[in-house]
């Protein structure tokens, strides 16, 4: 998994793009991974941001790769207010929205690699609940 993740942010970086802005700036964040300028994000245009942005914290080896297509394929739908099968700004953008989930899967992920690293135990689901699916 490790060598799959490490073509992709290469070949990332050699389209020659500013580093991605962290996801906690929400409308950046959007506008930059909107690959296709539509104002809509399809499941892999979230899936190439989040592997790309440092802050989400997917380049752990908690599911790699197939954990980040994992999360977005199952939390898409619950964001997909208008069933179009992509998210627009406001369902990504807005308190509730998508990024804020995905900001709170990553805090909760993070909280569980410092528990597993201090002797704590592990939870295999600790994204999607931390984003209240």
């Amino acid at each position: 998994r490790r060598a799959e993740k490490s073509t992709i942010t290469m070949d990332y970086n050699n389209g020659g793009l500013p580093p991605p802005p962290p996801l906690s700036d929400r409308q950046s964040w959007f506008t930059y991974f909107d690959a296709d300028k539509t104002g809509h994000l399809t499941s892999e245009e979230i899936i190439t941001g989040l592997l790309h942005t440092p802050d989400y914290g997917a380049s752990g080896d908690d599911g790699g790769i197939e954990g980040v297509r994992d999360l977005v394929h199952a939390v898409l739908p619950v964001f997909d207010r208008d069933g179009s099968g992509t998210i627009d700004r406001n369902e990504f953008c807005d308190g509730g929205g998508m990024a804020e989930s995905l900001l709170l899967a990553a805090e909760q992920q993070q909280k569980q690699q410092q528990q597993e690293s201090n002797g704590g135990s592990s939870n295999e689901n600790a994204n999607v609940h931390a984003a209240g699916i």
